[in-house]
């Protein structure tokens, strides 16, 4: 079975409202879910079905190498996903990055409206 890493980032000028967010440890469980929903909804799209489920670990790390804070998700995503209804796996060799970056994005956004409604306009900023 093959696999792909995959890392996902927030862009900087949210890194501080996660830095700053009261209640870390639920916000870190839903950047990490998040991440789930996002490539599941990218490998859907990929073979149009949303009848399969995807197999990834995923892990967070909360500052660079560096030292510096900068919440990023690190995945380890199989080559194909699971097909329930009648027991098949199917493997893909391409996903398209530019619409793993948008559905990403999008789930992203919906992430920080939910947990910091207050700061729209940082938010806005964000997609600028």
């Amino acid at each position: 079975m093959g696999y792909r890493q995959v890392v996902l980032t927030l862009p900087e000028q949210l890194c501080i409202l996660f830095h700053n967010h009261s209640n870390q440890k639920p916000l870190y469980s839903g950047f990490v879910i998040l991440a789930k929903a996002c490539l599941s909804k990218l490998i859907q799209a990929h073979f149009k079905s949303d009848a399969c489920e995807i197999a990834a670990i995923i892990f967070i790390h909360t500052h660079s190498c560096n030292g510096n804070y900068n919440p990023h998700l690190h995945v380890i995503l199989a080559e194909g996903a699971f097909f329930p209804s009648n027991q098949d796996w199917k493997w893909f060799q391409y996903l398209s990055l530019s619409q793993l970056r948008l559905f990403w994005q999008k789930h992203l956004l919906k992430l920080m409206e939910i947990e910091f409604p207050a700061r729209q306009y940082v938010i806005n900023l964000s997609c600028a």
